[in-house]
């Protein structure tokens, strides 16, 4: 975003709320697993704050926006602690998966052109290792990507709530209720009083019943109903064949946008695969999403049976999505679906597809 004489006020508050932040160096007594809440007036939603570099990899810090955000760091934290998936694969979830506002302390090569023209307009000068700070908005289906006002705004009050628990946890590291307490969570909220001053108290929080007062998400039904021309076209120019082939849904980590000053998106990919051989039998990226999604998948799945010639008795999944997806059909066409752990054919072949990708942005942007 670009600093203007409206802007410029809230970009410089934040800047600064962050370099306070940085130099107090909290992670030296605080890991990424001392979660606390904050609820800034600025918006309704609570952020679940995490100090990162207690571990020597990346100093920062990171806001999970509300349920979504908690749930989606309460995952990476079970794939890491149980091992799960290779260390690329997680990277890749926490890319495609996190709900947050992360800002980095890094060096200089690693800002973009955007972040490094903000910092001269605010008249700011970082210099050294892990000094530079740039900030970045996760929004699951989409690239990572600079911030927008409000979301200046709340991450400001999350940086100065964030000193203020940290002094007190190095003092006293028993602030935070314990394991298994009926309240999960530290909260700091914010109340206006006149003249618009913030008075900012501590109060906690039970992340169950935090949930349960969170608006539910409509989702859509996907179990629509399938033409009968559909299905008996499918039977007769796919027929049901004992086989088994893996098939994954995903979205993938390859930016598209029709503009460089637009967000891109993230699409969906699937894949049909061989067991044990790996070998990939279709392959689509999809244009749409959300309700859009449905429609072009069946498309798409009814075409990759009719051009194999068969539809597979067996097909095995490792994710709800894709199970959820297949779900009608299975019914429809007679195959059964088998949810394993994991489809190591799979995540290699999207790991490969990845790789490629960012080589082929490599050569156009080798500098």
């Amino acid at each position: 975003m670009k600093i203007t004489n409206e802007n410029r006020a809230i970009w410089l508050a934040l800047h600064q709320a962050a370099m306070e932040f940085r130099d107090l160096k909290p992670w030296q007594w605080m890991t990424d697993a001392d979660l606390f809440a904050i609820k800034a007036p600025s918006t309704d939603e609570i952020g679940f704050a995490c100090i990162m570099g207690n571990g020597g990899f990346m100093e920062g810090f990171a806001l999970y926006m509300g349920k979504e955000g908690i749930e989606s760091y309460q995952q990476l934290l079970k794939e890491a602690k149980e091992d799960m998936f290779s260390e690329q694969t997680r990277s890749r979830h926490a890319v495609l998966s996190q709900k947050c506002l992360i800002t980095y302390f890094g060096n200089r090569q690693e800002l973009e052109e955007q972040d490094l023209k903000q910092i001269k307009a605010l008249g700011l000068r970082y210099k050294g290792k892990n000094q530079w700070i740039y900030f970045r908005d996760f929004t699951p289906g989409f690239a990572p990507w600079f911030l927008n006002e409000e979301k200046v705004v709340t991450l400001t009050h999350a940086f100065q709530q964030a000193v203020i628990v940290a002094k007190q946890f190095q003092k006293n590291p028993f602030i935070f209720p314990p394991d298994g307490d009926a309240f999960d969570y530290l909260l700091r909220i914010a109340e206006k009083k006149e003249d618009n001053i913030l008075e900012w108290t501590t109060k906690f929080i039970n992340l169950e019943e935090y949930f349960k007062e969170q608006p539910v998400s409509q989702k859509t039904n996907v179990r629509r109903m399938i033409s009968a021309k559909k299905i008996d076209r499918a039977k007769q120019n796919a027929p049901l064949q004992p086989n088994t082939l893996l098939f994954r849904i995903c979205r993938i980590p390859m930016g598209i946008s029709d503009s460089p000053d637009k967000r891109p998106i993230y699409p969906y990919i699937s894949l049909f695969a061989k067991p044990k051989s790996g070998f990939i039998i279709a392959m689509n990226i999809y244009q749409n999403d959300g309700d859009n999604l449905y429609p072009e998948f069946e498309e798409q799945l009814f075409s990759v049976f009719e051009q194999i010639g068969f539809t597979p008795n067996n097909i095995q999944v490792s994710d709800d999505f894709s199970e959820e997806l297949l779900q009608p059909y299975s019914q429809a066409l007679g195959f059964t679906i088998e949810k394993v752990d994991y489809i190591d054919e799979i995540d290699d072949a999207i790991a490969f597809l990845i790789n490629i990708s960012r080589e082929r942005e490599q050569m156009m942007n080798p500098f």
